[in-house]
């Protein structure tokens, strides 16, 4: 059996995740198993597939991801595999996609991981733009390095304010 391994979009381009897995089932890649970076095919015959990826919490009795194979398996959906928050089901084309209880005490530990994800980012951020710049500031790196250093602080802090400011977006849009 012919296997192929191909990057796939981050966990939190969920829409991009479900056209790339249904492309690859047109081109007659099944998705087997999804990896940190990479996501793993088997071959068949082409078809059309249509597939839904949802985050859900991560957490020791998984009672979020069990609530979410009901649904989608209740729908006629078929759970493929999970990697981190995102869980991915397919069905064939045509199958109508379920609905999904919009609840807050559903979407709630979603955030707070993605709230933990978030700011984990920009704390590492932050401790490197912050020893990046103390040791500028104290004149411990050589005159040719010491601009780049202090840029990059920067743009470190910069950046650990716009993953805060993207999980605001996101949050809202969940």
């Amino acid at each position: 059996m012919k296997k192929c391994f191909k990057l796939h979009p981050t966990q939190y381009a969920v829409r991009q995740n479900e056209k790339f897995y249904a492309d690859m089932a047109q081109k007659g890649w099944i998705l087997e198993k999804r990896g940190e970076n990479l996501s793993r095919f088997s071959r068949t015959e082409p078809q059309k597939m249509l597939f839904r990826a949802e985050l859900s919490c991560q957490g020791p009795n998984d009672e979020c991801t069990a609530q979410l194979k009901d649904i989608y398996e209740g729908a006629g959906w078929t759970f493929v595999t999970r990697k981190g928050l995102l869980n991915i089901f397919s069905a064939p084309d045509g199958t109508a996609a379920p609905d999904i209880p919009d609840d807050a005490d559903v979407r709630s530990p979603v955030r707070r991981e993605l709230l933990k994800n978030a700011i984990a980012q920009a704390l590492v951020f932050a401790v490197a733009a912050f020893g990046l710049y103390f040791l500028a500031d104290r004149g411990l790196l050589c005159e040719i390095v010491l601009d780049w250093y202090t840029d990059t602080a920067k743009m470190l802090l910069v950046g650990s304010a716009l993953v805060l400011l993207l999980f605001d977006g996101l949050c809202s849009t969940l």
